[in-house]
């Protein structure tokens, strides 16, 4: 995609704001100093299309009144600290238009839609306006993270778009910033370092990150609707849930879920440390507590720290009162304390990061979160979603080049009322695969509601209930039983690589009675989620699947993950699959659907009366299901 700029220029606040120096608080100096970019695509009405620029200038220029120390300019002062000139310069904004469409627009050309920063002194915010050829438009917009935080960019765009609206502004920022640097006990208190502040684990075997930081990191965003997220809150608060009582947050139980899933797709050593950032908004948290219009950063990073063996093994609640714990250091004495240490720091340059995503060699360039720890961002509170400067709201908003190997970012959906939530993950190429499956396949169980629990329960019933009209006759408590084998390459402790060639699978059996209605998914869960290993007992295995010989057994050959359809030998893919090896005896194979994405497809071999009365009673099932 080519992007065309054709015109810039500096919107100033419209009326005459404040100038001079002002001081940023310790929190503002340290972390990601990085400019963060956000895009929001829209599709305006025709009848905005001339007015669509004249609107966002003369918006931003009344929103940056109340909000004037945005328009400012960087300056540095001793010790590496930074103070914002208060100016009165103005906002750059760039118009560019593409001849490409927005249905044409990838990923991987986001970046090309936010602005480049090239003046000096540096900007705090900067924005980019670019139409493309099929009526749409894309605001890009760059904030300088050392300016303000999530939420204090929440609250600008918020009021920036209501002025777009022609409506007044609803809440004044709140600018003084000393509230926040009077939390410090005295000016020279030589309070001791946070953890926060500690060198990161490393890699056992390894001296330093710089090998870890130059292999090539991918990112992926993954989706959990909110049936997945309560179920995985109701795992995460089995056995008692949180010792305090309250039951796990949706931030604490999937950051739980990440920093598990990243230790098995990383495939770490049981005795390997490995540590969780996890930015935590301190407005409400201090005494006395912080205006939530706090114009600033009013965040800390605190860590949690563990072994990647314990993670690993113990259940999913483990790792979320790891998040909580850290979470809940995060007290006014806490934060006065961090704030007297860096008080106390004659030159804070070694804790900044200008350039966050930087690929450079040099461990002492850049902070690096990455293998084998991880940092997570919620934005789950931020008004990003929804914007309308008039011509109706977005269809998408997304960050752009987001992070680095480790880094990851849980954001709503954009999806109204529906309660879903997108996780950005950013980790090495040779680990992403492996965390999407882990990540998928660690809720398998949750709920006992996998796409393959549901198939393989409906077709367990309607084979037991298709018996008598096709005219068996099996007593009410003649046992049956389900066999399968379960994939165990990530099951295992360190895992093997999805790639291993040979036979890596475990016994599932579930036995039931023929009148039974019991769960499938439970009978499931106990082979595969034993606590003493999946394949705990495999010298018994032989010896058990034996007995089933000559009893009622129906079983699974084959796997929904299974994608037959798509193999191509260069004359096209197949039209038809079908797995003869189940001929004659009890069992169906899945795989993936050849008419549709996320679909499944079965076959089945099976008697004519059998297969009709099991059409008849899956045709029943379907229309009460869905009539």
């Amino acid at each position: 995609m080519t992007i065309n700029l054709n015109s810039s220029c500096l919107v100033k606040p419209a009326k005459p704001t404040w100038n001079g120096s002002l001081a940023l608080s310790e929190l503002d100096q340290i972390g990601s100093l990085a400019y963060v970019s956000l895009i929001h695509l829209y599709r305006p009405p025709q009848d905005w299309s001339e007015a669509i620029s004249r609107t966002l200038k003369s918006s931003l220029s009344k929103v940056l009144v109340p909000f004037h120390p945005l328009a400012g300019r960087w300056s540095r002062t001793s010790g590496g600290r930074l103070q914002i000139e208060c100016s009165g310069l103005g906002v750059p904004l760039t118009e560019a238009e593409s001849e490409a469409t927005l249905d044409e627009l990838q990923d991987f050309e986001h970046h090309q839609l936010v602005p480049s920063i090239d003046l000096e002194p540096l900007p705090l915010v900067a924005v980019q306006l670019t139409r493309f050829k099929c009526g749409g438009v894309c605001l890009g917009v760059a904030m300088s993270h050392a300016a303000i935080d999530g939420q204090s960019a929440s609250h600008f765009y918020t009021e920036w778009a209501r002025l777009a609206r022609g409506q007044q502004l609803q809440i004044q920022p709140f600018l003084n910033r000393k509230l926040l640097g009077d939390l410090g006990r005295k000016p020279h208190y030589a309070a001791p370092p946070p953890p926060e502040f500690d060198a990161p684990p490393l890699l056992i075997g390894e001296s330093s990150c710089k090998s870890e930081r130059e292999k090539t990191a991918v990112r992926a965003s993954l989706r959990l609707t909110k049936f997945q997220i309560e179920m995985l809150r109701r795992k995460a608060n089995e056995n008692g849930g949180p010792a305090a009582g309250s039951s796990f947050t949706s931030y604490e139980t999937i950051t739980g879920h990440i920093w598990r899933c990243s230790c098995k797709a990383r495939r770490h050593m049981r005795e390997q440390q490995t540590r969780l950032s996890i930015t935590v908004d301190i407005r409400r948290r201090v005494r006395p507590p912080l205006p939530k219009t706090y114009l600033g950063n009013a965040v800390l990073d605190v860590v949690a720290l563990d072994y990647a063996g314990d993670l690993v093994s113990k259940p999913l609640f483990y790792a979320a009162s790891k998040v909580r714990d850290a979470i809940n250091k995060v007290t006014t004495e806490y934060v006065a304390s961090t704030i007297d240490f860096l008080r106390g720091v004659d030159d804070l340059s070694s804790f900044q990061d200008w350039n966050s995503i930087s690929s450079d060699d040099d461990d002492e360039k850049g902070f690096f979160c990455g293998n084998p720890n991880l940092c997570v961002t919620s934005w789950l509170t931020l008004k990003f979603h929804g914007l309308d400067f008039g011509w109706g709201k977005e269809i998408y908003m997304g960050p752009v080049d987001y992070g680095s190997d480790g880094d990851c970012l849980i954001i709503p959906s954009g999806n109204d009322g529906d309660g879903s939530v997108i996780v950005i993950v950013c980790l090495q190429e040779a680990h992403m695969e492996a965390f999407k499956r882990f990540f998928y396949e660690d809720m398998e169980f949750i709920g006992h509601l996998s796409s393959f629990i549901i198939i393989c329960g409906l077709v367990w019933v309607c084979t037991a209930k298709s018996a008598a009209p096709s005219g068996e006759d099996v007593a009410d408590d003649e046992p049956e039983y389900f066999s399968s084998v379960a994939d165990c390459r990530g099951r295992l402790n360190p895992p093997l690589p999805a790639n291993y060639f040979g036979n890596c699978v475990a016994l599932v059996k579930a036995e039931l009675k023929h009148a039974e209605q019991k769960a499938i998914g439970e009978a499931i869960k106990e082979s595969v989620y034993n606590e003493k290993g999946i394949v705990y007992g495999a010298e018994k295995w032989p010896d058990e699947y034996g007995k089933l010989v000559g009893k009622r057994q129906y079983g699974v050959a084959g796997s929904p993950r299974f994608d037959f359809y798509a193999v191509d030998y260069e004359w096209g893919k197949p039209k038809k699959f079908e797995a003869l090896f189940i001929d004659g005896g009890g069992s169906f194979s899945p795989c993936k659907s050849r008419d549709f994405e996320g679909g499944l497809e079965i076959g089945l071999s099976k008697p004519m009366l059998q297969m009709d009365a099991f059409i008849t009673l899956l045709k029943q099932i379907r229309q009460t299901l869905f009539p």
